[in-house]
């Protein structure tokens, strides 16, 4: 029985042998991604958050804060032979990062609420991963309150110039995941309190890091 099995499976050996002999296997082609078309997705993170102030009857004040940021995004992109073109449209919620400074009237306490943005996207192929920078616009609602005078909550919604950096990687069946840092610089707006000699022109910056999660409609 033992030899009837082993001469069964040397058959089987000789028998697939010559087969690989007659008719090798080719070389499967390399698994590009194709960074070319429309995209969904989510993402999450940080932000540094920094207040540059100039109190009337005060002066000047600079303060940071941090916290947290939630958005989704879309967008496309075209690659061409040594370069992939994109725009990319987003919202974010922003949580938790308010700064706050004292002295003078008494304190203030600012936080960004959400913001909106549009960009344009240059990368560069490396291998199978995406390497890119980033320009656009955006605009943000900054909100301050204090409790001076009675306690007063102003909100303005602000425009910024946005730059990025970052990175994007193929996990299977059309999805990539991609890392990226952000600055935001906004135009300087003032806040009005009870009279107009009684301002603040806050000047907000941000410094976003995020994880995404992208789907490409493929």
């Amino acid at each position: 029985m033992r030899n009837t099995v082993a001469a069964a499976v040397a058959a089987l050996l000789l028998s697939a042998g010559s087969a690989i002999a007659a008719d090798p296997p080719k070389a499967a082609p390399d698994d590009v991604f194709d960074w070319s078309g429309f995209y969904l997705g989510g993402q999450a993170g940080v932000v540094v958050f920094r207040g540059d102030y100039a109190v009337s009857l005060v002066g000047p004040e600079v303060t940071t804060g941090g916290g947290g940021t939630v958005g989704v995004y879309a967008g496309g992109n075209k690659q061409t032979a040594s370069a992939v073109f994109g725009a990319e449209i987003g919202a974010n919620i922003d949580i938790g990062h308010a700064t706050y400074i004292s002295g003078g009237p008494g304190s203030l306490t600012s936080s960004e609420d959400w913001d909106l943005y549009l960009k344009g996207r240059l990368g560069v192929p490396v291998g199978n991963n995406l390497l890119y920078a980033s320009l656009g616009v955006s605009a943000a609602s900054f909100t301050q309150s204090t409790p001076f005078g009675g306690g007063f909550t102003i909100s303005h919604i602000v425009p910024g110039v946005t730059v990025g950096v970052g990175g994007e990687m193929p996990i299977g069946n059309n999805n990539t995941i991609r890392g990226q840092v952000e600055y935001t610089r906004y135009m300087t707006q003032r806040y009005t309190y009870i009279a107009p000699a009684l301002f603040i022109d806050s000047t907000y910056s941000t410094v976003k890091a995020t994880v995404g999660l992208t789907h490409y409609l493929k």
